[in-house]
């Protein structure tokens, strides 16, 4: 367990630049949690707990962040809950970052997992809870997923949060372009407080922005919608009206909002349980197949349910949800029951303090509890630990 961790700087992480191995048979980051963490991070850098970024089939799994701290009114790069970039075949599996405060509100592009998702990378049945705000791209779990060539997965992760940013922001991913986003479940609440010039506020109860790309989509989802805002934006005169279009249940901006021809065939079977009502009655946005996603009352979510859209029940890697009055993923309960009550109250404490003091005056150095950071990150090898099995908690 690594305590009272505090990192500042451009690019601030624990780990850096992590490069994997092909060859790997385990994870390179894997069997620790991380209590009371604040990073502040400057300039226009990639920010995230773990690394700044991950390429070459790089694993990390089974860490869990209680209380993650992340505040600068100035910082305009990426930030990420665990990782700023992960590529090239990237895994991400099994990880919590629970109660994050998140305030960067000029931050380009942010996740409660990571900023951005790329080349056959993957974040599954990972948790994320509490607050998070940027200037745009906000995601609960990524960011941005873009991909050109090898299809990127976002699957079976539990996100429970408020977020908030000026535009394109989702309860799990801010923006995707048709990579596969399926079997999530996302308790939210989305504010959008200004839009973007030319789409509006792009934002969704799973995607804010469905761009052209990747042949997959946003698909067998469940959105436990708590409340949506968003801000009308001013359509120039050149500009069709439906293309500011831009806010609803389940995705935000489609390949309809571009064309205006036919609905976007990357969205299926999404449901929305909550109280929130359409924003659009426009029939190529209604249905299960459509961007509002189909209606879900509370005696109607259930385990039953869940296994008719393809959500695996049990404690593996490929099964991993729970259900007992909600869904869950099977550690989470195991989890919250992990930090000792003092230990969390002194977390809360000393947060408050961090919270509340002007950035000069708080303290940046490692305390003796955190590992050395090696003065070379380009590779690493997967930290000490006691060997545990794949969702056992450190």
């Amino acid at each position: 367990m690594i305590q009272n961790l505090r990192l500042k700087g451009t690019s601030c992480s624990l780990f850096g630049d992590v490069v994997g191995d092909a060859d790997r048979t385990e994870p390179q980051i894997a069997d620790f949690s991380v209590v009371n963490a604040a990073l502040h991070p400057t300039g226009q850098g990639q920010c995230a707990l773990l690394a700044s970024s991950t390429l070459q089939h790089v694993g990390i799994e089974n860490v869990h962040v209680f209380g993650l701290l992340a505040d600068d009114e100035a910082f305009s790069g990426s930030f990420g809950g665990l990782v700023g970039t992960a590529s090239v075949y990237t895994t991400i599996a099994g990880c919590s970052v629970n109660d994050a405060r998140v305030s960067l509100p000029h931050a380009a592009v942010a996740g409660g997992i990571a900023a951005q998702l790329r080349t056959s990378s993957a974040i599954s049945a990972c948790k994320v809870s509490g607050t998070l705000r940027a200037d745009n791209t906000l995601g609960g779990i990524v960011g941005e997923v873009y991909e050109n060539g090898s299809l990127c997965t976002v699957a079976d992760n539990h996100v429970s949060a408020d977020l908030e940013a000026q535009h394109t922001l989702g309860g799990i991913a801010g923006s995707d372009n048709h990579n596969l986003i399926t079997h999530n479940y996302a308790e939210v609440t989305l504010t959008a407080t200004g839009g973007d010039k030319w789409n509006g506020p792009c934002t969704g109860g799973i995607a804010g922005s469905l761009d052209e790309g990747m042949p997959a989509g946003v698909k067998r989802n469940v959105v436990g919608l708590r409340s949506l805002s968003s801000v009308a934006s001013e359509v120039p005169e050149n500009r069709p009206a439906v293309a500011y279009e831009t806010t609803h249940r389940v995705v935000g901006k489609t390949t309809y909002n571009l064309y205006a021809d036919k609905a976007d065939e990357g969205i299926a079977d999404n449901y929305v349980l909550g109280t929130v009502a359409p924003i659009s009655d426009a029939t190529v946005y209604a249905g299960a197949s459509g961007a509002e996603g189909a209606d879900l009352d509370a005696e109607g979510l259930t385990e039953a349910f869940m296994q008719t859209l393809g959500f695996a029940f049990g404690t593996e890697p490929d099964a991993p949800w729970t259900f007992t009055d909600a869904p869950a993923l099977h550690f989470e309960h195991q989890v919250q029951g992990l930090m000792p009550v003092a230990l969390w109250r002194q977390r809360r404490a000393q947060s408050a303090i961090w919270a509340s003091a002007v950035p000069e005056e708080r303290p940046r150095k490692l305390p003796s509890t955190s590992p050395r950071i090696p003065a070379s990150r380009s590779t690493m090898s997967r930290p000490t630990a006691t060997p545990v099995s794949w969702y056992s908690m450190p």
